[in-house]
């Protein structure tokens, strides 16, 4: 990938990795093993291949990247850096290398913790100027999120842990219900044209899929819990 590619990296650019993730787990839970496994490899190599994009575009192109992530209408793609991470460690928990589970989750932490400081001083600054273009992006904070915990679950499954994971299942479920109503005031408010109606709204259910997954990784654990 020469450096102008890099540099041209979208926000967005880990979706590939996160759907193939999660189409590829889907497969393994309906015993298409061999099928799984092959775009589960898939996906493993794409992110591979993005991050050392990613990595290029962060150090030669620091500015390009800084203004995207203090852009409210670009900033919350780069969630999907943290949920394509998530939905690789959580797949990697369970088998031998586990050590790069850990690293995976790490990195869907830091992630999810750096870019969320970008988007909240974003919105600070502007609130009023970007709500007016609130769409289906803006759920992909919530994606990262439950990936965190969805993660945290299958690497390591700990009392202190589950907590954790349990913490962020709420304040995912919370911050879904203040995104969906930015978005629907924006719908209400602003109406956007056909050409601006496009399949990031996806991410409206998207979202409610993730957390319930993530609610039920949770629930499977709570004898972990103090008191359950």
């Amino acid at each position: 990938m020469s450096a102008e590619r890099c540099r041209d990296l979208p926000p967005a650019c880990f979706a590939p990795v996160m759907a193939t993730g999660i189409v590829a787990r889907a497969l393994n839970e309906a015993h298409a093993v061999t099928a799984g496994k092959a775009l589960f490899v898939a996906a493993a190599l794409l992110h591979v291949a993005l991050l050392a994009g990613f990595a290029v575009k962060a150090v030669r192109y620091t500015d390009r990247l800084l203004a995207e992530l203090r852009d409210p209408a670009r900033a919350f793609g780069h969630f999907t850096l943290v949920a394509a991470s998530g939905v690789l460690a959580a797949r990697l928990g369970a088998g031998q290398v586990r050590v790069v589970s850990y690293g995976l989750l790490v990195l869907t932490g830091t992630g999810w913790v750096v870019i969320a400081a970008y988007v909240v001083a974003g919105l600070r600054r502007e609130f009023r100027s970007a709500l007016p273009h609130a769409d289906g992006t803006w759920f992909l904070g919530v994606v990262g999120l439950q990936s965190i915990g969805i993660a945290l679950v299958a690497v390591a499954p700990g009392p202190p842990r589950i907590a954790f994971a349990l913490a962020l299942w709420m304040v995912g479920v919370l911050l879904y219900v203040t995104t969906l109503a930015a978005v629907a005031w924006r719908l209400g408010r602003h109406r956007p044209g056909p050409q601006l109606l496009t399949p990031a709204y996806w991410l409206t259910m998207g979202a409610v899929a993730i957390s319930t997954l993530c609610g039920t990784q949770v629930a499977v654990h709570t004898e972990a819990l103090p008191g359950c």
